[in-house]
């Protein structure tokens, strides 16, 4: 009998199903095409192989809503394996390709619309093949319907149009983003018209509404009262009961499939980004976590800056990017983990692969470096007798060589945060704003030691004194201009952002509310705070190379202690199924009752019935104006097992994103707008 486990998560897995959805649905074309593409990608050919059996050819032609959702599922070699010869953008001038089917993955906008028309005038394609990524409103279908009419043809050459409602970016098998810029300053800004309002929600809804859909599921809703999470609630259950009814049920299949396996419903928790400001401002320590905050890591692609200076003093820059996500075996195991433990695991991955390279010459008879398959097949010709290890040998090489490169890029990674940790002094800011977070209480005087040293950016002291204000009493709270003056005084003349938390610190209530059980810094707390710059400037020191005594030491450091973020223990309290402080400002919205009773509770008592007691099993925890790898990763790590959640946002984002829309919201309490510093800033550079 399937594992119902395994059965959750593959149902859970937004990743996985929108992938599923986009081979089934976008590259798919006909009979043909499908027979071709089964046949091709359910062996272990090599892609040359699979890319001759694809006997459909396709021009894809997107916008850039369309680029984001793919460029993090499909590579472009995969794109290939799926008949796609060229990929272009709906915005430029295309020639035509009169004998070639065009697949148009875009978003139903007015604009996109109105060059879909022109393509179809200009006979671009032999065929189109529509796919928006999400329901086409009514008006912009008559419009399209209207234009093509108008075009005089021997026959019609769109083929298909269809709403794939996949508008959200799968990140991870349990991480989505519905990728709205700015979603934290357009959801809260005073000054925005109820018209404009709305409108920003609705791209919310319609992003769930895509998840929920590609999922196949009907969750049960629970969300914070008051302010955006509980409008997208709210709206978020009218929208299901308009679609899981009628003749176009877009959740029948998942009502079929969630009956023949018994899987329970998971809940939707939706959280308002102000239950928790400071993890958003947080200096992180975790791989995935750093590799976000400081180097640019946008739709799992990370790019790393190196400078050099030339014999005549010139500095140059330059720039590459990698490719992260789930197919690289170090990154899927080491994502999650302390800076530290990563760089041993770097040294501990070349070791192994040094050893393995050794056997592999062994078997050829080699000494020295790998030998490539050439050289082999030589060795093979003048020693016939060694032809089996040869071959085991030569089996190997594309595995260890892909390996090397692995183990290259993230050195290279490793080496380029180690570098960002010296230069900015990242450790001490970790240090204290962990301090902070724990305990709530850290003497006036650490900050202003911190604010006051030479390393680290504007932007992350600015980052500590948001922090610390935030999570301080009315009392502590005070010495708050103190600390801004000294900011101020090293060249950082916009705190904008400072005012707007300010003006918002009734909404921090929640968190203060629900703290975790304070834990007092024992003795050996204490010890291992002292030592930690200590042993992570010997990590800065050493580089990649030779860490593995240093990442064991710090390993000593780490304290055993629940620190446990404000959102997983939410999302631990709703899915106990219980009343409790924690869940008792949270309202319930259920799609599949009856109207008038879906936004009722089930009553628990001694007398209820024990589904209405159940805990669930599985979850999506969905926060509203910005999440962040810290958060996402936190709450895996507090994960009670036999659990499963997926965490999304309107858009994951790093602390300096989050700070310039901070600052934007400040700025609009003043009259004159100033820039929020950048990460790069130095102290003392006025802005």
């Amino acid at each position: 009998m399937e594992d119902k486990s395994t059965t959750l998560m593959e149902q859970l897995s937004a990743y996985v199903n929108q992938r599923a959805a986009l081979d089934r649905s976008l590259f798919v074309l006909d009979d043909e095409d499908a027979l071709a593409y089964v046949h091709s990608s359910g062996t272990d050919r090599d892609p040359d192989h699979q890319l001759q059996q694809a006997q459909v050819w396709k021009v894809l032609v997107y916008d850039e809503n369309g680029r984001d959702i793919l460029a993090p599922l499909m590579r472009l070699s995969e794109l290939r394996k799926r008949g796609v010869t060229l990929h272009l953008f709906i915005s430029t001038k295309r020639q035509p390709i009169p004998d070639v089917p065009a697949v148009y993955f875009v978003a139903p906008s007015e604009e996109n619309v109105r060059r879909i028309c022109e393509d179809y005038a200009a006979q671009l394609y032999d065929s189109m093949y529509i796919n928006f990524t999400t329901s086409i409103s009514r008006p912009l279908l008559e419009m399209l319907a209207e234009r093509v009419a108008a075009v005089k043809s021997s026959s019609s050459k769109i083929a298909r149009v269809l709403d794939m409602h996949c508008n959200f970016v799968s990140l991870e098998a349990d991480l989505f983003s519905l990728n709205i810029r700015e979603s934290y300053k357009s959801l809260n800004d005073p000054h925005l018209s109820d018209k404009q309002v709305e409108a920003s929600l609705e791209v919310v809804i319609s992003g769930l509404m895509s998840v929920l859909v590609t999922m196949g599921t009907i969750p049960v809703i629970r969300a914070q009262r008051g302010g955006a999470a509980e409008m997208v609630a709210s709206l978020l259950c009218d929208r299901i009961r308009e679609n899981a009814t009628g003749r176009l049920n877009l959740f029948a299949e998942a009502s079929r499939r969630t009956h023949a396996t018994g899987v329970d419903r998971p809940i939707l928790v939706i959280l308002d980004r102000n239950v928790d400001l400071p993890v958003m401002l947080h200096h992180t320590w975790t791989y995935q976590a750093l590799a976000h905050d400081v180097l640019t890591l946008e739709l799992n692609r990370v790019t790393v800056t190196d400078r050099s200076t030339s014999e005549s003093g010139t500095a140059t820059a330059s720039s590459r990017s990698f490719d992260l996500d789930s197919s690289d075996f170090f990154w899927a195991e080491n994502a999650g983990k302390p800076f530290p433990k990563v760089a041993e695991a770097v040294e501990s991955a070349l070791a192994a692969y040094k050893r393995d390279v050794e056997e592999v010459n062994r078997q050829a008879g080699a000494v020295g470096n790998l030998l490539d398959e050439a050289n082999l097949n030589e060795v093979a010709k003048s020693n016939p007798s060694a032809t089996s290890d040869l071959a085991r040998a030569i089996a190997q090489l594309p595995e260890l060589r892909k390996r090397k490169q692995t183990i290259d890029m993230h050195t290279n990674l490793a080496t380029a945060l180690l570098d960002q940790i010296k230069d900015r002094g990242l450790d001490g800011y970790f240090q204290v704003e962990d301090q902070i977070m724990s305990s709530k209480s850290v003497a006036k005087e650490a900050v202003f030691e911190r604010l006051n040293a030479g390393k680290g950016s504007l932007l992350d002291k600015l980052r500590l004194l948001l922090i610390y204000y935030i999570l301080q009493t009315e009392e502590s709270r005070a010495a708050v201009d103190e600390l801004r003056a000294s900011l101020e005084s090293k060249g950082c003349t916009d705190v904008t952002a400072l005012d707007y938390v300010k003006s918002i610190a009734a909404f921090t209530a929640v968190l203060k509310a629900a703290p975790a059980a304070p834990v007092q810094p024992s003795s050996l707390q204490q010890k291992a705070s002292s030592q930690l710059e200590s042993v992570m400037s010997s990590v800065v020191q050493h580089g990649v190379k030779g860490l593995t005594q240093v990442a064991q030491n710090f390993n000593k450091l780490m304290i055993e202690e629940d620190k446990a973020l404000a959102a997983s223990r939410m999302l631990d309290a709703l899915m106990e199924n219980k009343q409790s402080e924690l869940t008792s400002d949270f309202r319930y919205f259920d799609p599949k009752a009856p109207r008038g009773q879906h936004n009722r509770a089930p009553i628990m008592d001694s007398t209820s019935g024990e589904h209405a007691r159940k805990p669930f099993r599985s979850a999506i925890l969905f926060v509203v104006g910005g999440g962040n790898y810290v958060e996402y990763q936190n709450i895996k790590d507090h994960l009670k097992p036999g659990r499963s959640v997926l965490y999304g946002s309107t858009e994951i984002c790093n602390s300096e994103q989050f700070v310039r829309q901070l600052g934007a919201l400040g700025a609009s309490l003043n009259p004159a707008p100033k820039p929020v510093p950048s990460a790069g800033a130095k102290p003392g550079a006025a802005q």
